[in-house]
């Protein structure tokens, strides 16, 4: 195993419109060295890719060490709607290559020798004059001293049946964890197991899950969980939860237990429904809330008008909630008067659907 540390320099090439990128921690904040085995996150500002200022968009970038031939497609998220600013929610993780021969693209790992240099490409579609790069080269870390072994820690990250990352799970959706432990690796010819190693916690209810995991294969360290069912309250599934419930995977190595490793993933109703919607409270003096009714909303729009049709106000929410206070869209106090609102939900895939105009009444 090679450990390694990198300094990030960044330089951006664009067409007179400013598009940065820049190597980041999970959080988002700028960080200045990487170390291999940890995971990957790239931030990336670009006005110009925000398509549409009412949902998440979506883009790629791509990172590639060309000494390993290694290279992955990364999915950045914008961090909100109408903000530009786009990050990866799944880390890459940073691996040590055997050989050139041996390394696998697009996995989700970016294999790479000592000294090598990570290079993080982004192109916009819409425009291709408008093009950011940075890059971070790898410099060996001190070696242990004799006889004292490197000490590798486990990963942990929530994924599908076949052990592929997942951003997000849709209530129904069985749960699996992927665990690398090298130090778990004890046979070289037989699969291992780790019994009871892995906790799941919904974070809202506190209701946890405890389970085991089988190594993926002979001497590989990768361990995949028992499978573990999720469904709505009163389901009987293993984990209950709901719209935007966080669920928390913690791995401790049953050898070692300061060796632990956590992640985190959100449980998102699968299917968009948007049914109504109503404000509270009606009629009211100083603030309203509306409220759209349904599944699987994750925005919500309401334009309000005037008695004559005229756009007075916007309010928006993320999820199914928007509040307004009764001011223009220029900041002015409103009078007292009847108001008609519509509003328009907006889910997880983009899908949106405008309801029936509803009234409001303003008591100064």
């Amino acid at each position: 195993m090679v450990y390694a540390t990198a300094r990030v320099k960044d330089f951006q090439t664009f067409d007179g419109k400013r598009a940065t990128i820049q190597w980041v921690d999970e959080r988002g904040n700028p960080v200045d060295t990487y170390k291999i085995g940890q995971d990957v996150f790239v931030r990336l500002e670009d006005q110009d890719r925000n398509v549409n200022p009412a949902v998440v968009d979506k883009l790629e970038v791509l990172v590639l060490d060309r000494n390993s031939g290694d290279w992955e497609n990364v999915l950045l998220e914008e961090t909100g709607p109408d903000t530009g600013v786009f990050m990866n929610r799944q880390g890459l993780s940073l691996q040590p290559a055997t050989s050139p021969g041996a390394v696998r693209i697009n996995n989700n790992r970016l294999e790479m020798f000592d000294r090598d240099t990570i290079e993080a490409h982004y192109q916009d579609n819409y425009n291709p004059k408008d093009f950011s790069a940075a890059w971070i080269r790898l410099i060996p870390q001190p070696q242990p001293g004799p006889g004292v072994p490197p000490v590798e820690k486990s990963t942990t990250k929530f994924t599908d049946a076949t052990g592929k990352p997942v951003s997000e799970y849709t209530i129904g959706d069985t749960v699996y964890v992927t665990v690398t432990d090298p130090s778990r690796n004890v046979s070289a010819t037989t699969v291992d197991t780790v019994q009871n190693a892995i906790v799941v916690t919904n974070t809202r209810t506190g209701k946890s899950v405890t389970v085991s995991a089988k190594e993926t294969g002979a001497n590989t360290g990768v361990f995949l969980s028992d499978p573990i069912t999720t469904g709505a309250p009163g389901s009987g599934a293993q984990l209950e939860a709901e719209d935007g419930d966080m669920l928390e995977a913690k791995y401790t190595d049953p050898q070692d237990p300061s060796d632990t490793s956590q992640a985190t993933v959100r449980v998102v109703v699968g299917v968009f429904n948007c049914t109504g919607a109503r404000n509270t409270p009606n009629p009211f003096s100083v603030t309203t809330t509306f409220q759209a009714l349904g599944t699987g909303i994750r925005q919500v729009t309401v334009s309000i008008y005037d008695l004559s049709g005229r756009l007075v106000a916007l309010a928006t929410g993320t999820g199914a909630l928007a509040a307004w206070d009764g001011r223009t869209l220029a900041g002015e106090d409103l009078g007292s008067g009847v108001y008609l609102y519509q509003l328009t939900c907006m889910g997880r895939l983009g899908e949106t659907k405008t309801l029936e105009v509803k009234k409001a009444v303003l008591l100064r």
